[in-house]
């Protein structure tokens, strides 16, 4: 999504673009929506909306501000905070986890080519003269290829301003590994909670008391949810509606909670979501009466 901000037509067409089985929907727009913080509150609350429930996942928060009670921390993280109170899974790396990170990798400067041959591949240029992807003796021009391998040199979209595949590399396994780390735990949790049982609890019916506990939290997101508290900052007063579009924000409840939206996008899959094939509705094209049949 090159260039696009997260709304509006991305927050409304979430399910289209994304499909309707997504468990994690990412945020990752801090160079176009700043200032317009509505548009990150926008796609947080159509996410959580989602009904595959997934979970939301902020990058790249460090856009635009820095660690801490910063405003435009605050700004990006305002929305997910508060739904988090409904069960809504909600995660954002923090900008000292991310620092602590580039603290530890590797830095090719003063290394010679040899030692930097033993360096692992999705760190090796990364990190030169305690800058990433720029500096001597090699990452800026290792930022989109490897030595001997001319691949990606004609690439589009070699530009400054966009990140380098290590980068991307490094990003995707946090998340793998995020993932993983939280399957494992909810692993232990489920052995846990039957290994404390007189008889064994059949999965089944433990499935089933976990969903209606899920079905509970989200009732109270779409019966409890406040759209204006989400939207205020706590002691200050500021509203995140703050220079929305006025042919937008006289409709911005209904569009931020209503749970049925009909998109009009150019966005693929849009044409697929028509055709019924992201609805599992083949055949049938999709309209506003039967899109939760």
């Amino acid at each position: 999504m090159g260039g696009f901000p997260s709304g509006s037509e991305l927050a409304l067409c979430l399910e289209a673009i994304h499909g309707l089985d997504a468990d994690v929907i990412t945020w990752d727009f801090g160079m176009t929506d700043i200032p317009k913080w509505w548009k990150k509150a926008w796609y947080s609350y159509r996410t959580a909306l989602h009904r595959n429930r997934p979970m939301i996942v902020d990058l790249n928060l460090q856009s635009g501000g820095h660690e801490g009670d910063s405003f435009p921390m605050r700004a990006w993280t305002n929305v997910p905070r508060y739904l988090e109170q409904f069960g809504v899974p909600a995660f954002h790396m923090k900008l000292a986890a991310w620092q602590h990170i580039k603290k530890e990798l590797p830095d090719m400067f003063g290394l010679s080519y040899q030692e930097m041959d033993k360096v692992p591949k999705f760190v090796r240029h990364f990190k030169c003269q305690d800058k990433i992807e720029e500096g001597d003796p090699t990452c800026k021009t290792m930022k989109y290829t490897n030595i001997n391998d001319k691949r990606c040199d004609n690439r589009k979209g070699q530009v400054s301003w966009h990140p380098g595949w290590r980068f991307n590399a490094i990003m995707g396994n946090l998340l793998a590994f995020f993932v993983a780390d939280n399957l494992i735990e909810a692993l232990k949790s489920l052995k846990e909670e039957e290994a404390g049982k007189d008889n064994k609890i059949n999965p089944l019916e433990l499935m089933e008391k976990y969903k209606k506990e899920e079905e509970t939290d989200y009732e109270g997101l779409r019966s409890k949810a406040n759209f204006t508290e989400a939207l205020l900052f706590k002691g200050d007063g500021l509203n995140l509606l703050l220079g929305m579009e006025g042919n937008v924000s006289m409709h911005a409840k209904e569009w931020f909670t209503s749970e049925a939206s009909v998109c009009h996008t150019a966005i693929l899959p849009a044409q697929s979501r028509y055709l019924g094939y992201v609805t599992e509705r083949e055949g049938e094209p999709y309209t506003f009466d039967n899109y939760r049949n």
